[in-house]
């Protein structure tokens, strides 16, 4: 067969899950190696391709029980077997054009085109991070595409190939960070609360006691009013959390799911006009008992979308009994403390502003103290 004649040689390579390997469209099974040794050879140089590793180097990770005689030995046969598992009805060294060699160092570089899911993967996680800031409807575009193509860990099947371990915790662990900014975008930019929680609780079956991933999904049910759900996937982070790592979720966790414990949820007003003839019933109230009530207005940052009504369910859990909250714009609710002075509303800013903070970024939190009005009788 001439060069003109030769087929174009496509791999692709699949790492994240089950190994798969796919030459010119035809699937290479795991037993139709020349060798195990030849195969776990080819995933060590195509989990990296275009790097340039020392053969000595390889004869450590692969060979590390053998003496560098015989290990040499092993690895060029090793080397011989591998080309002939990937083109079985070809023979040359020229059919071979996938590992490359010179001055003792190997690499994986198909010069006919290659596909690497692991490669493809974590350009997109840089690219979702990069781009999450300045632009982040293409950061939640590309963050579902990485997210997708995590199949399971890096090469689940190796588990006892010791040069995996710890790739595959740090891949895990840039799957679970991954999981946990392309949820956030979800809300951020399309209020798509759904399709965040999603998101986190397939991110939970690679590390079910991942309690950020147990927190956002909290969050979410919350903002949404799935109050009893929250409560379920409290419940869901205490035993995950107890039987993987012996210990309770944090204060932050617990902070979030007191919300929900209230005996009984504040019936808050949901018109403006309704909140302002509260606010003025309760200006009355202060005439007659000669103290001042306060407001305090919340500006929600506009990039990210309408908060209002998510604000208001946060804060279900930081107001007394006797205060009041309203939406009154998209990006503005406005909180109502009756009998309050000064001092107790810069306090009652201060713990808001806390809370708040946790769960949204870009809060604006200004203070109106109404004092007593003269001249009403009670």
């Amino acid at each position: 067969m001439t060069q003109q004649q030769e087929l174009i040689i496509v791999i692709t390579v699949l790492m994240l899950g089950s190994f798969v390997l796919e030459v010119d469209g035809t699937l290479i099974s795991a037993k139709s190696w020349k060798s195990q040794k030849a195969l776990a050879l080819f995933k060590f140089l195509a989990h990296m391709p275009g790097k340039k590793v020392p053969r000595d180097r390889i004869i450590e990770i692969l060979w590390s029980d053998s003496e560098m005689t015989s290990a040499s030995h092993n690895f060029h046969t090793t080397l011989y077997n591998l080309r002939r598992s990937l083109f079985p009805q070809r023979s040359g060294h020229h059919a071979y054009p996938v590992i490359h060699h010179a001055n003792g160092l190997y690499w994986f570089a198909p010069s006919k085109g290659y596909y690497v899911d692991l490669v493809d993967f974590k350009e997109k996680v840089c690219q979702c991070s990069e781009l999450e800031h300045r632009d982040p409807n293409s950061a939640l575009k590309v963050g579902l595409e990485a997210f997708k193509l995590y199949r399971g860990d890096f090469l689940e099947e190796d588990v006892y190939q010791e040069w995996t371990a710890i790739l595959r915790e740090n891949i895990r662990e840039m799957y679970l960070d991954l999981a946990v900014r392309t949820a956030e975008l979800c809300v951020r930019c399309n209020q798509d609360y759904e399709q965040a929680i999603q998101v986190c609780r397939r991110a939970l079956e690679f590390d079910p006691s991942r309690e950020k991933l147990h927190q956002q999904i909290i969050r979410y049910l919350v903002a949404t009013g799935r109050y009893n759900d929250a409560v379920i996937q409290y419940k869901s982070c205490e035993k995950a959390m107890q039987e993987d790592l012996e210990i309770a979720p944090s204060v932050e966790t617990t902070s979030l799911i007191n919300q929900v414990h209230l005996p009984k949820y504040h019936l808050w007003p949901r018109d403006k006009n309704t909140f302002a003839e509260m606010v003025n019933l309760s200006r009355r109230r202060s005439t007659r008992e000669s103290q001042p009530c306060s407001l305090i207005i919340i500006t929600l940052p506009k990039e990210l979308g309408s908060l209002a009504d998510r604000t208001i369910n946060i804060l279900q859990g930081v107001l007394r009994r006797d205060d009041f909250a309203c939406r009154c714009a998209e990006h503005q609710v406005i909180i109502l403390l009756p009998l309050t002075d000064q001092r107790g509303a810069e306090a009652a800013s201060k713990r808001i502003e806390t809370v708040l903070s946790k769960n949204i970024s870009g809060c604006r939190l200004s203070l109106l103290v109404l004092e007593p009005i003269k001249g009403i009788s009670s």
